[in-house]
C-alpha cells in the first residue's frame, strides 16, 4: 500500500502572526509512518516546505491539521477524494 501523510500549509496571514510556534511539524506524521507495517510505502509531505503531487498515485492519504490549518486539510481531502482515494483528516 502506498500512503501519503501531508501536513498542510498555514494561511499567510497565520504564519506571519505566529512564526515561531508554527515553524515546526507536528510530530504525529512521522511517528504514524514509523508505526506503518514495512511493506507498505510513506511519504510524508510539509506543505509549508513542498507542493503536494496531485497526480501522485496513492492509496490512502491522511492529514494532520491544526485549527489554524484545518480549512486547506479539507481542500487536500476534498481533490483526493475527487479521485477515488480515501482519505483521513486529524485535527487538533
Amino acid at each position: 500500500m502506498k500512503i501519503l501523510l501531508i501536513y498542510p500549509r498555514h494561511s499567510q496571514y497565520t504564519f506571519e502572526k505566529y512564526t515561531m510556534l508554527f515553524n515546526l511539524m507536528p510530530l504525529g506524521l512521522p511517528w504514524l509512518a514509523s508505526v506503518t507495517p514495512a511493506d507498505d510505502e510513506v511519504s510524508i509531505i510539509d506543505e509549508n516546505i513542498q507542493k503536494i503531487n496531485f497526480e501522485e498515485e496513492v492509496d490512502l492519504v491522511g492529514i494532520n491539521a491544526l485549527t489554524s490549518n484545518v480549512r486547506r486539510a479539507y481542500q487536500i481531502s476534498d481533490i483526493f477524494r475527487s479521485k477515488g482515494i480515501p482519505t483521513i483528516i486529524r485535527s487538533g
